[in-house]
């Protein structure tokens, strides 16, 4: 028997009829395997909360919100609770669109109103919200045909099996280093694959970036585990919230983040504040860029337009690559860290991108040949 199979079983006792059945649990259970443990799952859309235990049963050590019109919660306490899942299925009684939920959650599973409306306004309203996967029910109903219509709208990566569609939530990637040691031609090798939407120093990175810098300079610092200083928690926390919802709100609309699996910028001044950045941007990866050369990235950098402008000299820059380099031994062990070399780029520029794409959990279809071409 298998694991779909055995929480079909155990939902035996939940009232219910066969529009979620042992199909729809195996795609749950699928989906949920590629999460990580823990994972805290929103659903809309619950009546007596079959589908909801199914996530809570598919994932481990998982927290399961389900919200509906109706007032069903009292049942599904008592259904949760006769297969241990007590503390674990939390309803909610509300209306989706009027509801205020603000959290972040790992996954959030549509079942809602299947009126093309309403399905529009739960994916623009909780699709910001999502840290890895969004995903809903009777993708292919004969009977709600507004659900298929909405979300093929909606997205454009979108996957289905059987009647559930699913879409991974596009993670953000940087790409940032010492000026002058290539992070230009690297973002552009970037842009080239199919599934990554690059930008090069856009104007609302830019501005995060003189917000973090402003808010270095007027809140109190404190040491991090790997010894780089970092904002208190109090602090940061304070202003995260709005920031984060403006800055999500803006990629969505700025990167079309729902076509790709990264949306990214490159910014090489983000290395210098890159624990910042950490705690703004859930799921943000990050590939640095670093050169042996000192003298060649000084005399690169002196000829730059914009050298005069910013003062740069001898010492100045002296300065910032001795704190980059720095930085970079201090950060190389991360996991969501990168460190590219960028002299092993020149020499063998396919065997380090099929480490990128490793590393980003893609396959290696950047086509280098033609951005070095041009």
């Amino acid at each position: 028997m298998s694991r779909a199979e055995q929480i079909h079983g155990l939902l035996s006792h939940i009232p219910g009829d066969d529009s979620f059945n042992l199909n729809d649990i195996e795609c749950i259970w699928e989906l949920g395997q590629k999460v990580p443990e823990g994972a805290t799952v929103l659903e809309i859309g619950s009546r007596f909360g079959r589908s909801a235990c199914s996530w809570a049963l598919a994932i481990k050590n998982s927290t399961v919100y389900t919200m509906d019109v109706h007032d069903n919660r009292e049942k599904i306490r008592e259904y949760a609770k006769k297969i241990g899942l007590e503390g674990r299925v939390i309803p909610l009684w509300g209306n989706s669109f009027k509801y205020p939920w603000i959290k972040d959650v790992d996954i959030v599973f549509i079942d809602g109103d299947h009126d093309y409306n309403a399905v529009m306004l739960d994916l623009k309203k909780y699709y910001p919200l999502i840290k890895t996967l969004i995903c809903g029910h009777d993708y292919f109903h004969p009977e709600f045909p507004d659900v298929k219509k909405a979300v093929d709208e909606f997205f454009f990566n979108r996957k289905q099996r059987r009647n559930i569609w699913h879409a991974w939530k596009a993670q953000p990637l940087v790409v940032c280093g010492i000026p002058r040691t290539g992070t230009t031609i690297v973002a552009n090798v970037l842009k080239s694959h199919p599934e990554i939407n690059m930008t090069v120093e856009n104007l609302l990175v830019f501005r995060l970036v003189q917000f973090v810098q402003k808010f270095k300079m007027e809140h109190p610092l404190v040491e991090s585990a790997h010894g780089i200083r970092v904002p208190s928690i109090g602090e940061f926390e304070r202003i995260k919230h709005h920031l984060l919802n403006s800055f999500r709100d803006a990629l969505i609309n700025i990167y079309e983040a729902r076509k790709y699996k990264y949306y990214g910028d490159k910014f090489p001044n983000i290395l210098f504040t890159l624990h910042y950045f950490d705690m703004l941007l859930p799921n943000v990866k990050y590939i640095v860029t670093k050169k042996a050369d000192f003298e060649y990235c000084l005399r690169s950098c002196l000829t730059q337009p914009w050298s005069e402008r910013f003062n740069i000299t001898r010492g100045s820059y002296k300065d910032r690559w001795d704190r980059g380099m720095a930085l970079i031994d201090k950060i190389k062990d991360q996991k969501n860290v990168y460190i590219l070399d960028h002299d092993l780029f020149c020499k063998e520029p396919k065997a380090e991108m099929d480490k990128v794409a490793k590393f980003l959990g893609i396959g290696n279809k950047f086509d280098v040949s033609r951005v070095i071409r041009e």
